[in-house]
């Protein structure tokens, strides 16, 4: 619609400028008095009204103060504004000022990541006029999708896909204020979903509209899914377990946390232990081990008699060193520690209440035939040396078995005894014949054997030691002795904590979670399960909710195993008192849950193929990328590298220098306590990588590797160099995690300072109703105590609320476990679907950037909203470094790449390269290093290889290349979105490591003896998939350094076969040659392309297609043309050669395509060269048609059949049908509309 008012109208508008004036005013401005500059600032603050959040938000606060006359003159100097041509349009504005405007407030806008992508883009591509064509497209296809969207989307959905999502909420908010300044009337929810679809970050991440094709943000997904089986599912698995389920998932990460913490504490006094017992035996204290572990074990549960023993001083023995008696003495105050916090666990039964008492001392008897895979000695060795310390191990055995025959029948049951060598000879075993045996003439020999049988290690072979506490007990000593009782004091202490830890677990969880839901009102307290239905009932119909629960529709929030009724929270039999049962929900709010509690639930994975091969597939997974990532010295870097750009991305920086100052300042016990609390709240020790690894190998950090492990990483795992490797892997993550939350932690201090004491209280009872802290009489007398005060190991009795501090400390944790990667926050359906080798390599940590992206721009909005409603200046710059920081840091990349590429030339050379470069690195932040006509190469690296949000960026990234090669709007999501939208999915739908190595395993099997079968591409296959990278390094490395066999090199660098390497002359070179490899600061590895070889490989998939067609073809027609039986169709044939024609042209202008990026990257000489090789020629045309192809105006040459001599040779030959040269006129008029035509024009369609 052509414009009434220009530019220039305005500014001499004495009304308009007047107001304008007026405006600028009130809206904090120090207008100029010139009439031009005048309306160019109004201008300028239009465009950053429209397109910033920060001015949004403040122009938003500056009109509710403004006076009505105010609001009025400012809507109506906008409506003017609104009426003149867009800036590349006749009577527009002026068009720098306009891009300028519209580029810096896009790039300093906080919710707008693509704001950042499109900025650069347009500098490379015309300037103004191309920016205003892409404006003029925008706006037709804005117009267009809003009218669809209307059509498409319910309001509620629309409602829903707006809330909290950056640019969308920049939207809502400038409605608002169009609204209270007179220029709208309501809020139009399809206009603020349709930008932040096109301008904000929702479309690309996790929550936003691309994961659920309905436009849900993550926040409120969860409520408008609806209620169907379906739509629940999709809630339950797909989002963030953290997805509107905050307080249940805290509960269950300081809980796991609290467990963690204990497991490895227990590890490592675990180890210091038996290092002092070594050390004492090597300096003389003890004779040998044994006794010191004898002594070791006194010590942790010292026995009446022994230590009344004379000369026995237990920890006051001054004949043992000071390191051992510290060494004891710490591992015995460890065990009373975890005695305190189970005795602290509500409903627990009295036994166990009694079992847990800190006044006595506890260890666990621990016996070695369970625990190992190989005794430490052999069986003939500890029978001699028992029988010298007194014990004859035959004897008693063989007295107790006649005296006791029903011993005889268990120990058959508990081995699974079948047969038995006895004197040399083979046995068949059961109870009668046992019996026989060790009661007859040569009973000492057959309990020799059972005594060997009996020694054997059953670890791995589900043997396990059954039976109550009393028949513990009463298992006979030299039975004891057989099985290694209390082997080791240091493993002892393992399994003492591990004992309690699962003892109380889950009673501990399910209590805190049941008094959360119960102060949230989302559980009651009742008797039975039909009081507790009839009570959600009520509560429904008191809340205007629809009731109708049944019984069958509750559970228990806590309850036994073996229960009669269903709980979510399960613990074993006979740990729980009654009281704990009596908490219950709708089952429909347990499924609920289930994602975020799922640690302490038994949901297991999909077992597709059974658990025994399940599990081993997903050990193989997790050790194949043990051997990626954690083994890879690269890796480390990266690791490092993107841990601390995490810590940048979510703008906590600004604050670090000074938290780190003042924690330097602590004692040593205060950052001992401050390490332990943020280890307690879940922020350590959750590297989304690591962990998911870990519970793909089903074991702990600091447990010791399988078989499958240690054999996958090429023995590696285990050894010093491996847990190394592993401790700094996940130490790197942590010293991020901890970085971000003292900078967090320093911000809530302070923003704490500023609230009002009723603010405070405020804060503090969400957290105490959130959390179930502060019930009064909530569960009284549920923990048994003997009076004494309880040590609560970083949790309150929920009698207790939060103190200011441990609010603050709380609010700093939710945010740090918002913003940074944490692995008890990905989806569940990752870990269900473990064992299935077709989903995703490295899955969890996309999820968790999708997340942690959502949550920054969230989170920083939010902040920012909270600093303009309190007048927290701080604040509102807090929230928008936030923001700024995280799509700065996502854009530094790409801007860093074409700052370079400018600066040396090589823009061109980088857009032809993209050509070339494998799929993954093709959108990336690429420059080239070298580039060679001589030997036609070229080397170059990916700028965001090494980025946090690389899985971010790596979907955006496509889109904004279509924007900067000028690809028009109605393209754009044909041709790149595909792009995009794979580059979201395919962590998580690649096929795993496993899958692709055993499909080439399998491939090798199959191919054994089939003469035509070429093993190269699956060796390969296998090679890159299960070799851990170290491994592989060292092989790159050898490689570029000419000392790789050419066999191998054939099969392992088939592309690179051939090219010339030379080893290196000096250090210097072999330093230029591993810095390539990535052994560099930046992890950032060189990687070179031979630009003819792989010329060949695209030339010949370009001309797969057209030969098949032509062949196809030519077979049919000649078949037709030559047998008097088939009756022709001569229109069908036509119509079928055009299309061969058609796809023969297409293949052309690909190949017309390639010269010119060949021409780009090395020159015209050098790419004529490549398509002119020799090398070449099997897959190139003819050299006519090359001359055509490389011409600088670049025309067709085809294949045609009218003039093929040898086709019509052979169809003549046959008695075939007349009429040859009305089939050579008919076939020339078709290939005359696509033969000689310009390559660079499509062929024009009749």
């Amino acid at each position: 619609m052509a414009s009434n008012i220009t530019y220039d109208d305005l500014v001499n508008n004495d009304r308009f400028v007047s107001s304008a004036y007026r405006s600028l005013v009130a809206l904090g401005e120090t207008p100029s008095q010139n009439r031009k500059e005048i309306v160019d600032d109004f201008l300028t603050k239009k465009r950053y009204f429209e397109n910033n959040l920060v001015t949004t938000l403040g122009v938003a606060s500056d009109v509710k103060t403004m006076s009505l006359q105010q609001k009025n003159e400012f809507g109506a100097a906008l409506s003017m504004v609104e009426q003149i041509p867009n800036f590349h349009e006749e009577g527009g504005a002026p068009g720098f000022d306009a891009v300028k405007d519209h580029l810096v407030s896009a790039l300093a806008d906080p919710t707008n990541l693509l704001g950042a992508f499109a900025g650069m883009a347009s500098f490379g591509v015309g300037g103004a006029a191309v920016f205003g064509a892409k404006e003029t497209a925008k706006q037709t296809t804005k117009n267009y999708l809003k009218a669809k969207m209307r059509a498409a989307i319910a309001p509620a959905i629309l409602e829903s896909t707006v809330t909290g999502a950056g640019a969308s909420f920049r939207n809502i908010k400038k409605q608002q204020t169009e609204i209270e300044i007179g220029n709208r009337t309501n809020i139009d929810v399809s206009e603020a979903a349709l930008v932040g679809l096109i301008e904000g970050p929702a479309s690309v991440l996790a929550g936003g509209a691309l994961s659920t094709g309905l436009g849900l943000g993550i926040r409120s997904l969860d409520k408008t899914v609806g209620d169907t089986a379906a739509a629940q599912w999709l809630a339950r698995n797909m989002l963030p377990r953290s997805a509107g389920k905050l307080f249940d998932v805290r509960i269950a990460e300081q809980h796991a946390a609290v467990a963690k913490r204990f497991n490895v504490r227990a590890q490592e006094l675990g180890g210091t232990l038996e290092k002092t017992l070594a050390a004492s035996v090597k300096n003389g204290e003890f004779k040998n081990i044994k006794e010191a572990r004898k002594f070791a074990n006194k010590i942790l549960v010292p026995d009446k008699k022994e230590a009344q023993e004379a000369g026995f001083k237990g920890l006051n023995d001054p004949s043992v060193s000071s390191e051992l008696r510290e060494s004891l003495g710490n591992a015995k105050n460890f065990i009373k520690e975890i005695q305190v916090y189970a005795q602290d666990t509500p409903y627990l039964e009295k036994a166990f209440v009694n079992i847990f008492d800190a006044d006595q001392d506890y260890a666990r008897h621990i016996y070695e035939v369970f625990s190992v895979a190989k005794r430490s000695q052999p069986y003939e060795a500890f029978r001699d040396e028992a029988l010298e310390d007194g014990t004859d191990v035959l004897t008693e055995l063989l007295a107790h078995a006649r005296a006791n025959p029903e011993w005889i029948g268990k120990t058959v049951d508990d081995l699974k005894l079948t047969k038995m060598k006895v004197d040399g000879k083979d046995r068949l075993v059961n109870q009668r014949t046992l019996t026989e045996g060790l009661n007859g003439p040569d009973g000492i020999k057959w309990a020799d054997s059972l005594a060997r049988k009996m020694y054997e290690p059953t670890e791995g072979r589900g043997f396990k030691l059954q039976g109550n506490l009393e028949a513990r007990k009463a298992i006979p000593e030299f039975q004891q002795l057989i099985w290694g009782k209390n082997y080791s004091p240091s493993q002892r202490v393992l399994w003492s904590a591990a004992g309690i830890l699962d003892s109380v677990s889950h009673l501990k969880f399910g209590a805190d979670l049941a008094s959360s839901l119960l102060s949230r009102n989302k559980a009651v307290k009742a008797k039975t399960q039909r009081e507790a239905a009839a009570k959600l009932n009520a509560e429904a119909e008191a809340a205007g909710k629809s009731a109708g629960i049944l019984e069958s529709d509750v559970i228990r929030v806590v309850g036994s195993r073996k229960g009669k009724t269903d709980a979510l929270v399960e613990v074993e039999p006979n740990r729980m008192t009654s009281a704990g049962a009596e908490v219950w929900m709708t089952r429909a709010e347990a499924r609920r849950l289930e994602p975020a509690v799922s640690p302490f639930l038994n949901i297991g994975r999909w077992d597709l193929f059974g658990t025994t091969a399940s599990t081993g597939i997903s050990r193989l997974q997790g050790t194949f990328k043990l051997g990626k990532t954690v083994y890879n010295p690269i890796a480390h870097v990266r690791n490092a590298l993107g841990a601390g750009q995490a810590f940048v991305g979510t703008g906590a920086w600004v604050r670090t220098r000074e938290e780190l100052l003042a924690v330097s300042k602590m004692s040593k016990t205060e950052r001992s306590q401050l390490i332990e609390d943020m280890q307690r709240s879940g922020i350590t020790s959750t590297s989304v990588e690591l962990e998911q690894m870990l519970t793909r190998l089903g074991r702990e950090i600091t447990e010791d590797p399988g078989r499958i492990e240690k054999i996958g990483t090429f023995g590696l795992a285990g050894t010093k160099a491996g847990k190394a490797a592993m401790k700094l892997y996940q130490g790197t993550d942590n010293v991020a995690k901890m970085a971000t939350y003292l900078s967090e932690l320093g911000a809530e201090k302070a923003l704490w300072k500023t609230l009002t004491d009723e603010q405070k209280f405020i804060k503090r009872q969400a957290l105490n109703r959130g959390f179930g802290r502060g019930r009064r009489g909530e569960g009284a007398g549920a923990r048994a105590t003997r009076g004494r005060p309880i040590k609560q190991s970083g949790f309150q009795t929920r009698a207790a609320g939060f103190t200011d501090e441990q609010a603050i400390a709380e609010l700093a944790a939710q945010k740090t476990l918002d913003i940074m990667p944490v692995y008890s926050r990905v989806p569940l359906i990752l870990e269900k679907m473990a064992a299935i080798p077709v989903i995703g390599n490295f899955s969890a940590y996309p999820a968790e950037v999708y997340r942690n992206a959502w949550n920054i721009f969230r989170l920083g909005a939010k902040e920012m909203e909270e600093g303009y409603a309190l007048g927290n200046k701080s604040l509102i710059a807090k929230g928008g470094t936030r923001m700024v920081s995280m799509y700065g840091l996502a854009a530094a990349p790409f801007a860093a790449s074409y700052t370079i590429n400018k600066l040396r030339g090589d823009e061109q050379r980088v857009e032809s390269l993209r050509e070339f470069v494998p799929e993954w690195d093709r959108y990336g932040a690429l420059v080239i290093n070298n580039f060679d006509p001589k030997t036609q190469t070229v080397e170059y690296s990916t700028l965001d290889y090494s980025s946090p949000y690389q899985p971010l960026t790596s979907i955006v990234a496509p889109v904004m290349q279509g924007l900067a090669d000028g690809v028009p709007a109605e393209q754009l999501l044909e041709e790149h979105g595909l792009t995009a939208a794979k580059s979201f999915v395919s962590p998580f739908t690649d096929p795993t490591l496993v899958l692709q190595g055993g499909q080439a395993l399998f491939n090798l099997a199959k191919g054994i003896g089939d003469d035509t079968y070429e093993p190269a591409q699956d060796a390969r296959a296998l090679y890159r998939s299960a070799v851990p990278s170290f491994v592989k390094l060292s092989a790159d490395t050898t490689r570029a350094v000419g000392g790789m066999p050419e066999a191998i090199e054939r099969i392992l660098y088939p592309k690179a076969f051939g090219e010339y390497r030379q080893p290196p002359k000096d250090m210097s070179e072999l330093g230029s040659i591993l810095k390539k490899q990535g052994f560099n600061p930046y992890a950032l590895k060189s990687h070179r392309i031979n630009l003819k070889t792989s010329s060949g490989y695209a030339i010949a998939a370009l001309n797969k297609n057209a030969n098949a067609y032509w062949n196809n073809f030519s077979a049919t027609l000649r078949k037709a043309l030559q047998d008097p039986n088939i009756e022709l169709d001569p229109q069908s044939l036509l119509q079928d050669y055009e299309e061969v024609l058609r796809v023969q042209y297409a293949a052309q202008q690909g190949l017309v395509k390639l010269h010119i990026d060949l021409k780009n990257i090395l020159g015209k000489a050098a790419a004529r060269k490549i398509l002119f090789s020799r090398d070449l020629r099997g897959v190139t045309p003819s050299k006519k048609a090359l001359y055509f192809l490389t011409a600088d105006s670049p025309k067709t040459y085809l294949k045609r059949l009218s003039t093929n001599k040898d086709f019509w040779k052979r169809v003549i030959r046959s008695a075939g049908k007349p009429n040859i040269s009305a089939w050579k006129k008919e076939l020339a008029r078709i290939e005359h509309k696509y033969n000689l035509k310009d390559a660079f024009e499509d062929p024009i369609e009749e």
